[in-house]
């Protein structure tokens, strides 16, 4: 291979991957900007409040001040004052500018904040013989008066929920959705919406910013770039400078057009032989609006489709970026993943070989799949059984070293992260503690974490690992100012000695008592293992029904058999409502995957991330619990895992101070 033909092809890869470096949207960049210290007290972090890396903080030992102000904060007679005390030394990031136009205003709270506070808890201070915190000087905070945008008027998020009048689908592209504006008095200056592909927020899904008026009682969106005809789901969410608010969820009908309409004969050179279809129609699923726009990133892949190592290259990049018209609901089909599949097992050796990655508009796995019923255009590929193995993708992260395993990773991981892009990005973020050498475990130990082994997700890593990894590197995290990071905390991990599943790389732990880790012994009559070691049951990989991707949806332990085999998410039923189901683990062939499911005629999934699945009756089998009830006065409950179904008992705890349906939790630590 020559190295012009490199040269060319790394131009034209670039190529392919401006646009989305171009378009990143505004959750992206939030999130981005969101990345936050670990100095933060833990009285913050239960207000929902953050230290922003790039935020000034203000002079003083915030946690002497809380440590002064404990009995005036526990008294009750501010239920802002800790909130307070956080968001004074801790600026926080105006969400509405930043939403709307990418700017990043650290704000405090108004002077008028603050002397409200004051004048509330002045009288209990007296009588507690506790001095005035730094943080009350309210002539160091700027004024409302002055200019409101400078300063934090409420240390509140918006109580009341968006008002939908009325949805409007008008074509295969456009939609408009009528909507009640709040009242004058409202908490409420901006509205996000989302809209999305795939189900999926955060991934492939839009988000658009629209702040209030209050001159008009109502507002028009118009959504004129919508790829597809098929249904649409959006989410209207309100939001002011200090936080989000209630958010409500509507669908939008598809466009149901005439047979043939919008078809155009195909006018892009590679894609007008070749492939067994002469007619597309535009938009398509990249946001190409025509032939022209979208031949241009064809062209990309000449080389690639010429280098003839697969003989489905030019079959997928002509179904993906020129789509076949079709008379179904859609105007267009996707490709299907057996299609994506047969040509990166063709390709995608040459690709690495030269440094580069399988193209991210290429992705697999956010293709349907034909062997799942679903509609796509299969191109004269063969069928794939579908299995884990077609999520996997690659670990591209050279401080993850060989000595893992593994080189492929499954999504999402425990700690949230969606994508293996969002994952490696905050593992790099460690790298010079594994650059320093502190612990031969270390760079094992946080890799296993961020990035789990593909077909084992969410297999953790072992409470021994992170012990040994631990031990080597808390003190050269405190010489560089910095705690052991509190989302490796190793207490939370099972536990290898304990006989959990999980890794362990190549750590070797001595166990606590040796007779508890005796290899099996066999039946000396038939030679197969006793009932005392027969294994745990096996997870179910031939599940179809995933789960709403935008709900929870994971392995747990709802059977009690000690180890996370079974497969919970949240999924729809017949009417468009929801209820929580598991594909139970050792049922491999059974003609469904719902196996135990919650019971009642409805089911409150919960406020947006506020799910989790844990033993909180200490039963041995992990219960759903979420944030529910109406705001302010939100409160958790857990639902309860029974003998063969989620039963309709529940464990409620009381409301925490203004609410619980601000925290995003961790959807298997709970916090």
């Amino acid at each position: 291979m020559k190295m012009g033909w490199l040269s060319m092809f790394l131009l034209a890869f670039c190529m392919i991957g401006v646009p989305e470096v171009l378009s990143c949207r505004v959750y992206r960049r939030l999130r981005d900007v969101r990345t936050t210290r670990d100095d933060v007290p833990k009285l913050c972090r239960k207000e929902g409040i953050l230290a922003y890396w790039y935020a000034p903080s203000s002079n003083g030992d915030l946690r002497d001040s809380i440590k002064q102000s404990r009995d005036l904060i526990d008294s009750g007679c501010s239920d802002i004052l800790g909130r307070f005390l956080c968001t004074a030394h801790f600026p926080q990031l105006d969400l509405v500018l930043h939403g709307m136009n990418g700017w990043t205003y650290y704000l405090r709270p108004c002077a008028e904040v603050c002397r409200a506070v004051w004048r509330d808890c002045r009288l209990t201070a007296y009588n507690l013989n506790i001095e005035r915190p730094p943080e009350l000087d309210c002539k160091n905070l700027p004024s409302q008066k002055t200019d409101e945008m400078q300063c934090l008027p409420y240390l509140y998020p918006p109580r009341d929920r968006p008002t939908i009048v009325n949805v409007t689908r008008h074509n295969a592209s456009s939609v408009s959705i009528l909507y009640a504006l709040p009242e004058k008095a409202s908490l409420t200056k901006a509205f996000r919406v989302r809209y999305n592909e795939t189900l999926s927020w955060g991934q492939l899904g839009r988000e658009l910013f629209y702040k209030i008026s209050r001159s008009r009682s109502s507002l028009m969106l118009n959504i004129t770039d919508l790829k597809r005809a098929g249904d649409y789901t959006f989410e209207v969410t309100a939001f002011n400078s200090f936080g989000e608010g209630p958010k409500t969820v509507l669908s939008v009908p598809a466009f149901h057009n005439d047979i043939g309409t919008g078809c155009e004969n195909i006018t892009v050179p590679m894609c007008q032989s070749g492939i067994d279809y002469s007619q597309t129609a535009m938009p398509n699923s990249l946001g190409h609006w025509d032939q022209e726009d979208a031949g241009q990133a064809v062209d990309s892949y000449s080389l690639l489709v010429e280098e003839d190592c697969s003989p489905y290259t030019q079959t997928l990049v002509c179904a993906m970026y020129i789509p076949i018209c079709t008379s179904g609901p859609s105007s267009t089909l996707l490709p299907c993943r057996d299609l994506c599949v047969q040509a990166r097992n063709g390709c995608e050796e040459i690709l690495v070989y030269y440094g580069f990655s399988w193209p991210a508009d290429l992705r697999c796995e956010s293709l349907p799949s034909y062997d799942e019923g679903n509609d796509c255009y299969l191109g004269g590929a063969p069928v794939l059984e579908v299995s884990a193995d077609d999520q996997c993708e690659r670990i591209t992260v050279s401080m993850c070293p060989s000595a893992m395993g593994y080189n492929q990773t499954l999504m999402p991981n425990s700690l949230g992260h969606q994508t293996v892009r969002d994952a490696e990005l905050q593992l790099m973020t460690l790298s010079p503690v594994v650059e320093f050498g502190c612990s031969p475990h270390f760079s094992s130990f946080v890799c296993s974490l961020y990035l789990p082994r593909c077909n084992s997700a969410p297999v953790l890593p072992c409470r021994e690992l992170c012990e040994k990894a631990r031990n080597g590197c808390t003190e050269v995290l405190l010489e560089f100012g910095f705690q052991w990071p509190e989302q490796l905390t190793c207490e939370d991990l099972p536990s290898h000695n304990d006989g959990a599943t999980c890794y362990l790389g190549d750590f070797q732990p001595m166990p606590m008592n040796k007779t508890d880790f005796s290899p099996p012994q066999p039946n000396q009559t038939t030679g197969t293992m006793t009932n005392a070691t027969l294994a745990v049951k096996p997870r179910r990989y031939d599940t179809h029904n995933l789960g709403v991707p935008s709900l929870f949806r994971g392995w747990v332990d709802v059977q009690g058999q000690g180890a996370a085999n079974d497969y919970c998410r949240v999924v729809t039923n017949s009417t468009g409502g929801y209820f929580l189901s598991c594909s139970l683990a050792g049922m491999k062939g059974a003609p469904t995957d719902l196996n135990y499911n919650s019971t009642g005629p409805w089911f409150d999934a919960g406020h947006m991330d506020t799910w989790y699945m844990m033993d909180v009756n200490e039963d041995g089998r992990d219960d759903y619990c979420r944030c529910v009830g109406c705001l302010p006065t939100t409160h958790v409950s857990c639902l309860l895992a029974g003998e063969g179904a989620f039963t309709a008992q529940t464990l409620d705890y009381d409301p925490v101070p203004g609410g619980c349906h601000y925290n995003t939790v961790n959807p298997y630590f709970g916090r």
